[in-house]
């Protein structure tokens, strides 16, 4: 461990630039003209920074929104898993470590961010799939988290449903990255019934692998328009996560 974490610190020190992507000026779809990977030098941290090895991002719908709105000159992208190779003030990371969380920017070999926007990636998910969490996964946190008290208080520690005994939540899209992550969530904290909407074969068994137990097809049923007919069972109204 230790000959690979120096090897990692000083492949970094003496890495003079880095690849990064930029977007230059009016940007809109399809992105080919305006979307640019630029060479750039490796950033140094500041006392209250942390400099992470960039192993993968993603690309979210806000992302766009970003790229569209011009907010990308500088660097684009959020989400981020890596490796910490500087952490000058840290108190719970150090070096070596393989974390998740924010970098705004992150599309880059090398990028920096605080402590306060990381955590330890747990060890069963690859970084590959690490680096696809932390906007849906938040996303999905407050927003079943919120269904269980009013706005301006506390959110509920644990499961938002605790006087709920037989609920069904409602998933929009449960096989997007926010429905997704929703379902399990959902599962995770009791939900008596879990319904959502995709489409195909694959949709069909992904999200019931994932433990929607009411699944229909939004190309043929609008699932709003059918949400009443979705909870029979339920002896509460359904929560709905869209």
């Amino acid at each position: 461990m230790v000959v690979s974490l120096v090897g990692l610190v000083a492949a970094t020190l003496t890495a003079p630039t880095m690849r990064a992507v930029h977007a230059v000026g009016d940007c809109g779809a399809p992105f080919v003209a305006c979307i640019q990977i630029v060479k750039l030098p490796v950033p140094t941290p500041s006392p209250s920074q942390v400099l992470i090895r960039v192993d993968a991002s993603s690309i979210n719908p806000s992302d766009v929104d970003t790229v569209e709105a011009g907010g990308c000159a500088r660097g684009c992208g959020a989400d981020v898993a890596g490796v910490v190779v500087a952490c000058p003030s840290c108190k719970s990371l150090k070096v070596g470590d393989s974390v998740w969380g924010f970098a705004q920017p992150a599309y880059s070999d090398f990028a920096l961010t605080t402590e306060e926007d990381l955590g330890l990636k747990p060890t069963s998910l690859r970084a590959l799939d690490a680096g696809t969490i932390p906007e849906v996964g938040l996303t999905s946190l407050f927003s079943l988290k919120r269904t269980g008290s009013l706005p301006g208080t506390p959110l509920p520690a644990g499961t938002p449903w605790k006087n709920f005994s037989n609920l069904t939540v409602v998933v929009t899209a449960g096989s997007g990255g926010t429905g997704s992550v929703g379902i399990q969530m959902a599962k995770a904290w009791g939900a008596k019934a879990i319904a959502t909407a995709t489409t195909g074969v694959e949709g069909f068994a992904f999200v019931r692998s994932l433990g929607a137990t009411y699944v229909t097809d939004y190309r043929k049923v609008r699932l709003q328009n059918g949400i009443c007919a979705l909870c029979p069972f339920a002896e509460y109204a359904c929560c709905l996560h869209d």
